[in-house]
């Protein structure tokens, strides 16, 4: 659990101090090695999937998605898709449900059916309301792919009138891109002055002279 929730290394389980910890507080423990907190992570992740499995059948609502593509810093992308729902005790529910490499090509159609065998895999297909994507072309490919699906049309609230919603955060962060070019001269020279002023103690001096 300590690697689940830290994100640490499988070989942490085998880290001298940790094990010393471990023996110190139970002498007869027997030391875990990276391969066996790999399966045992694996078991926790197929354990706890089994059980949001059984919770989403359970949602007496509709259910909202929201997904995007994300790319890594090796430029590999990856889907990721978001169950947003209200549970049976009126609490709201966030949970990742994949999160999976998207090699290319990524057309408006290839993403739609991806994403309709996940939620046929979580069972949820005939659950969705909304599904919340950004301002990206293919994004309406997809939702047109969707909206045409005879077995998932027919369950959507309004023939699907509400189906796509567009992020909010997406326009945002276009806007805010767009007011950094206006300044974006500026920012350069204000930072190449800071750069030369801490260049060398005299410089610093002579500006704190001037403040």
């Amino acid at each position: 659990m300590a690697i689940i929730r830290h994100n640490y290394s499988f070989s942490f389980t085998e880290h001298e101090v940790n094990r010393e910890i471990n023996i110190f507080l139970n002498p007869d423990v027997k030391p875990t090695c990276r391969n066996t907190a790999k399966s045992d992570v694996l078991k926790i992740y197929k354990r706890e999937r089994e059980n949001l499995k059984r919770a989403l059948k359970l949602v007496p609502v509709k259910i909202c998605l929201t997904s995007y593509l994300w790319k890594s810093s090796t430029t590999d992308e990856y889907m990721v898709l978001i169950a947003h729902y209200i549970d049976v005790n009126w609490k709201l529910q966030i949970r990742v449900l994949c999160f999976s490499h998207t090699p290319p090509p990524r057309r408006g159609k290839i993403l739609a059916k991806r994403l309709f065998n996940i939620l046929k895999e979580w069972g949820i297909e005939k659950k969705v309301f909304t599904i919340t994507l950004d301002n990206a072309s293919y994004n309406d490919t997809l939702v047109n792919s969707f909206k045409k699906n005879p077995s998932f049309r027919s369950s959507l609230p309004c023939s699907g009138e509400f189906f796509h919603v567009h992020c909010g955060t997406h326009f945002l962060n276009l806007i805010v891109q767009e007011g950094l070019k206006i300044i974006e001269h500026g920012v350069h020279n204000i930072h190449e002055s800071v750069t030369y002023v801490r260049g060398n103690d005299t410089r610093k001096l002579r500006c704190a002279e001037c403040l």
